[in-house]
């Protein structure tokens, strides 16, 4: 689970259109390094994290 809490100053048509593009999400969260998507899945993604300490870690994201 990943969880983002923080007040945007832009309307909510905005932002949902970046929140439907998990692609999109390395620009926007701090620590996402990529967000691709999985072969033969067009729901699943693989995303690559930076923790505090410096470690990268994959997750598969649906």
């Amino acid at each position: 689970m990943i969880a983002v809490d923080t007040t945007l100053d832009h309307p909510c048509p905005d932002i949902w259109s970046i929140l439907e593009a998990p692609e999109l999400y390395p620009r926007f969260f701090r620590g996402l390094g990529s967000c691709e998507h999985v072969a033969g899945d067009p729901h699943l993604f693989e995303v690559r994290l930076s923790t505090s300490r410096g470690a990268v870690v994959v997750q598969e994201m649906r």
